[in-house]
């Protein structure tokens, strides 16, 4: 293009400048957004609407809606009042391995669903066969993601798509609930009643592992990490299928045959406990901020979870320290992060 231009006016300039705005705004959107233009098909408002709203307003738009149509009056919102929430606790701080993550599936919805905790001004009932419509959607589609995964990757990563706005919908209900003066249909006594039967089940989860040798390290609303015994690679356990995660006659073996036998111990209706992910090794800092080693497909990837670790302010040569030196950590090496630090 050398020597050559094309000569233009101020409101051209302008217009081409306003395309790229709207052009990088899509683009953003598009990597960013999937959830919100997700739940815009649920939602009967504008997908505009959704992006900016917040989760109690989700399904307040949609009880709204089912009152119009039903000819039924709004409740009196109530007022709110601080409440204990769930259990959030650091037991060990530093290196642990053989790290593995227990968490209970959709634990506020399943608590609900389970022991029918809904609040008496929904007079049809309709938020409870709503939130197990789309519970149970959401299980199937996770399941087909998992189950896909070797076979068909581009349909596990589309089903996976699909259960994330579900996900983040269903346990928007809790919010919903207790804030009653956002949410109409809200009503404290039973989001402390939810918050309550929580803490219970991560207190029961970490009793039951305690006894088979594994060490809790971190625990946050529903789910806990383990360090992992040896003896756990021997566990064998013949599944009774009295819960929907496990299959009856089927021989279960290591930390898989400690799960299905807690569930079907003590897990019933949609109650469930899975595992999250394995790991080889983590360093726990502080509450809610750790570092985890996670190999998937071979490939080695450090997870940090929390703002002290690493934040957007440190200088670019300690976050580069840090990438490799956490590296050596992880892998029983302090000698060689010592000497990078030097």
């Amino acid at each position: 293009f050398i020597n050559q231009y094309q000569e233009v006016d101020g409101q051209f300039i302008v217009k081409r400048y306003l395309m790229d705005d709207l052009w990088e705004t899509m683009e953003v959107d598009n990597i960013y957004n999937q959830s919100s233009f997700m739940l815009a098909k649920l939602i009967p408002t504008t997908y505009q609407r959704v992006s900016t709203m917040g989760t109690a307003g989700l399904w307040k738009m949609l009880m709204l809606t089912w009152s119009y149509e039903n000819g039924l009056a709004v409740p009196e919102s109530d007022t709110k009042r601080d409440f204990t929430g769930g259990l959030s606790r650091l037991l060990k701080v530093g290196f642990s391995t053989n790290l593995r993550k227990m968490d209970f599936n959709s634990l506020y919805p399943a608590i609900q669903l389970a022991h029918d905790v809904f609040p008496g001004v929904d007079i049809t009932g309709v938020l409870k066969s709503m939130l197990k419509y789309f519970r149970n959607i959401r299980i199937k589609y996770k399941h087909l993601a998992g189950e896909l995964k070797d076979s068909d990757p581009v349909a596990a990563e589309m089903y996976d798509r699909k259960q994330l706005p579900i996900k983040i919908f269903i346990n928007a209900y809790f919010g919903s609930l207790s804030a009653p003066h956002v949410f109409p249909w809200g009503e404290m006594n039973s989001g402390e009643t939810i918050t309550c039967i929580g803490r219970q089940c991560l207190r029961m989860m970490i009793m039951f592992y305690m006894k088979k040798g594994y060490k809790p390290l971190v625990m946050d609303t529903d789910g806990v990490n383990f360090e992992t015994p040896e003896s756990a690679k021997d566990a064998v356990y013949v599944g009774k299928g009295l819960n929907e995660l496990v299959t009856e006659g089927k021989e279960y073996i290591g930390i898989e045959a400690h799960t299905a036998e807690f569930n079907d111990i003590f897990m019933r209706g949609e109650m469930g406990l899975d595992i999250d992910y394995v790991a080889p090794a983590c360093i726990n800092v502080s509450r809610k901020n750790y570092i985890i080693k996670i190999i998937k497909k071979g490939k080695e990837k450090i997870k940090l979870t929390g703002n002290t670790i690493k934040s957007k302010k440190l200088q670019t040569y300690i976050v580069e320290f840090l990438d490799e030196g956490l590296k050596y950590l992880l892998n029983g090496d302090g000698h060689s992060f010592v000497e990078l630090y030097y």
